[in-house]
């Protein structure tokens, strides 16, 4: 297992993976701890709101995803090591990244005036699923806000997803770290009405985040724009002649990115009908629900960029028909995933009162939220399990098993499960730390069930070299 071909590659490109998921994560956390700082009933209206519009959020990142690997294809031929960002489109390349980009733009500004619509009626309905009269006005406002903020956010994915697709990150890491700075100060200044703004509680998590997310979109277009010049002149090719897209052509890339829009959507949803359903229970068992909920996907960040680091690995060895180095790849992103999950759970489970001590000071959410961390620990890992075999997988372009085995495990097992005992008392009707417990071993088995399949297609891939 060489270092220059195995270990500095997948280390180059997680690096920058994971401060970015960092940060995207951070920013729910953020939300999580100012509200849960202010009231324990803020917190959960701010996670109920969370709940109802990251689904959406990851449905629109699925779908934009799909110019990733087309922005890559059009420079696969450079060697980025050594090759200037600037000036690595020349010629009828430089005219189709271009267009391509100009397709993203297409597709950016139809999501945002969907994604507007989408989550302004969320935050109109809300009332017909939260029982608390407060924590639904509460949503309702913070929703709101969000759903005003989609233009910017939607941009600031475009520019991301045009930065990752042409290997531009550090724009990206420096723009996410941006971000979470100044959602932080937002939140504080809007929840507790400092510098003349009015007191706003948890609603102004939602303006925190709507006016973050268009200064950010600001910043990232000028660093994007500054590190690839080209996006700047799109509309115009290199000689000065107009360069124009057709709409039914942008059309099409929207369509194309759908089906990975939709296997984000559905399996973030399954999380979303769990918080739903567990608010029927306690206000203070939805705020324990959604601290340790937050904080089990934050430690999953690093998983999710180690397997995306892993995907492109394979995806690369897989190409050119090195089904040894692919192996190796797998091996040793399994071994680090193992091992930072093993820490994780081991951190959650030993210092549990401290960490939930810093999104509420509730004695009450206290209590449960510290029973549900040892679940919340266990989640984590075989979650990391899961994604890091998932990658794999999608390095060799079998998309449709990882898929399957999610929907199963969540749509089919966990889910139903839940609604039966809860809404049916079928059997028994569950705690929420039951729930959990269901999640786990879903998870597990889910992760046992790609193991499988995973080995068995380096064995098919083995016997067909």
């Amino acid at each position: 297992m060489t270092n220059s071909t195995i270990i500095k590659p997948i280390l180059k490109l997680a690096i920058p993976l994971i401060l970015i998921q960092l940060c995207q994560a951070s920013l729910g956390i953020v939300d999580a701890m100012v509200a849960g700082q202010y009231n324990y009933k803020d917190l959960a209206a701010v996670g109920l709101g969370s709940a109802i519009w990251t689904p959406v959020f990851l449905f629109f990142t699925g779908v934009l995803y799909v110019f990733v690997p087309k922005f890559a294809a059009l420079n696969n031929t450079v060697d980025t090591n050594n090759a200037d960002a600037n000036n690595i489109y020349h010629g009828n390349t430089h005219i189709a990244a271009q267009k391509l980009f100009l397709h993203a733009k297409n597709v950016a500004f139809w999501l945002s005036i969907i994604g507007f619509v989408i989550i302004e009626l969320l935050a109109f309905s809300v009332t017909w699923f939260i029982q608390d009269d407060e924590v639904s006005l509460i949503t309702r406002n913070y929703l709101m806000f969000v759903g005003l903020g989609m233009p910017g956010i939607i941009h600031m994915l475009m520019y991301r997803i045009t930065g990752e697709g042409n290997s531009t990150l550090k724009p990206i890491v420096l723009v996410s770290l941006l971000l979470v700075i100044m959602n932080a100060c937002l939140n504080v200044i809007f929840i507790h009405g400092f510098l003349g703004f009015p007191e706003m509680g948890g609603m102004g998590c939602g303006l925190a985040t709507a006016v973050s997310g268009y200064i950010a979109c600001m910043f990232l277009k000028k660093q994007i724009t500054q590190q690839l010049p080209w996006v700047a002149s799109a509309g115009h090719s290199v000689s000065g002649n107009n360069v124009s897209v057709d709409k039914q052509d942008s059309k099409r890339l929207l369509i194309e990115g759908l089906p990975i829009g939709f296997s984000f959507l559905l399996e973030v949803m399954a999380l979303t009908v769990l918080a739903f359903l567990i608010s029927t229970y306690s206000i203070r068992h939805i705020a324990a629900h959604q601290i340790v909920l937050n904080i089990t996907l934050i430690a999953f960040m690093i998983p999710v960029a180690i397997a995306n680091a892993t995907t492109i690995r394979i995806a690369y060895f897989n190409g050119i028909a090195d089904a040894s180095n692919a192996a190796k790849v797998a091996i040793f992103t399994l071994l680090v995933t193992v091992v930072y999950a093993t820490i994780m759970a081991a951190l959650l489970v030993v210092y549990d009162d401290k960490i939930v001590g810093y999104f509420t000071n509730d004695d009450g959410v206290k209590e449960i939220a510290t029973i549900l961390m040892t679940y919340g620990a266990a989640f984590q890992f075989f979650s990391a399990m899961q994604m890091l075999i998932s990658g794999v997988l999608r390095g060799f372009e079998d998309f449709v098993k990882p898929l399957l085995v999610i929907l199963i495990n969540y749509w089919l097992f966990i889910v139903p499960v839940v609604i039966l005992s809860i809404k049916f008392n079928w059997i028994m009707r569950l705690r929420v730390e039951d729930i959990w417990l269901l999640m786990v071993v879903g998870l597990a088995v889910s992760s046992f069930v790609l193991a499988i399949v995973c080995r068995r297609k380096f064995k098919h891939i083995q016997l067909g070299s």
